[in-house]
């Protein structure tokens, strides 16, 4: 079983929602971290970067540490030829609605390069708890990051399962991170490890947000979503001890439901 006693967040200031506004990719963050950042270290991107550019905007010296080994300069760049194709097609067609769909597209793919070229990177890796020919661990990562002042780097984690592995890492690494940002899978047939993943990083981290991903199924037996994002600030970050939150979850103003046209799954601790 999941155990909710632990997941009930507490209360931050200075809450905000970074990243796509109308679907999956975004979270709620503190807009504080997201301006002092000295790295994000961006774990999964898939072909989705709007946490990325935002956090970008709101900090323009941040170094972005992107790692995923799904997509490549390549791959973008095939993108790209399609979808010019498709806005010249629509441009015949004078489907405005469309043409309109496939410039944002385009524009979200330019993007690529303006959020991962020198002194960023894209790490072409899978993260994983050991270094391997395809596979990155989260220590190598923290070496790439370099030396950071203190809770210098911010972590956001969507790598589909692998984050239970890296935990250990990010603990020991805990004196480098603000904030840890990540979404957690398979809850629903893994509460053990989940719960003591949760476990772990609450030595260090204190939960100030977490939200249901209505993508994922539901646990009848748990009364809980399956996936999860939860958002975590450094204990060392807290001026005062941290306060229960009395909000309710999802949060009005600040989550948006992953998959729109969809209930957002309501969160009871």
């Amino acid at each position: 079983m999941i155990n909710k006693n632990q997941l009930r967040p507490f209360e931050f200031p200075g809450l905000i929602h970074c990243g796509n506004k109308k679907s999956d990719g975004g979270y709620v963050v503190p807009l504080r971290y997201v301006e002092q950042a000295d790295v994000l270290l961006s774990l999964g991107l898939a072909l989705e970067w709007t946490f990325d550019a935002e956090f970008k905007v709101r900090n323009d010296d941040v170094r972005i540490i992107g790692v995923d080994h799904s997509i490549s300069s390549r791959v973008i760049l095939q993108k790209l030829a399609r979808y010019h194709f498709k806005v010249a097609y629509y441009t015949m067609m004078r489907n405005a609605k469309k043409i309109a769909q496939y410039q944002k597209l385009l524009a979200t793919y330019h993007l690529y390069w303006v959020l991962f070229s020198s002194p960023s990177m894209h790490v072409k890796k899978m993260v994983t708890a050991k270094d391997g020919p395809g596979t990155v661990s989260f220590d190598t990562l923290m070496q790439i990051a370099g030396p950071a002042r203190e809770h210098g780097v911010f972590l956001k984690m969507d790598i589909e399962g692998s984050e239970y592995d890296v935990i250990p890492s990010i603990v020991a690494h805990e004196k480098s991170i603000s904030v840890v940002t990540a979404e957690f899978h398979d809850l629903e047939n893994g509460s053990e490890v989940f719960n003591r993943g949760i476990e772990q990083l609450l030595q260090a981290f204190v939960i100030v947000h977490i939200h249901g991903n209505n993508c994922g199924s539901y646990s009848a037996a748990d009364n809980f979503p399956a996936v999860v994002e939860i958002t975590f600030v450094n204990k060392a970050l807290f001026g005062e001890p941290p306060v229960p939150s009395q909000h309710s979850y999802p949060r009005v103003g600040l989550d948006i439901p992953n998959s729109f046209g969809i209930d957002d799954y309501p969160l009871r601790f």
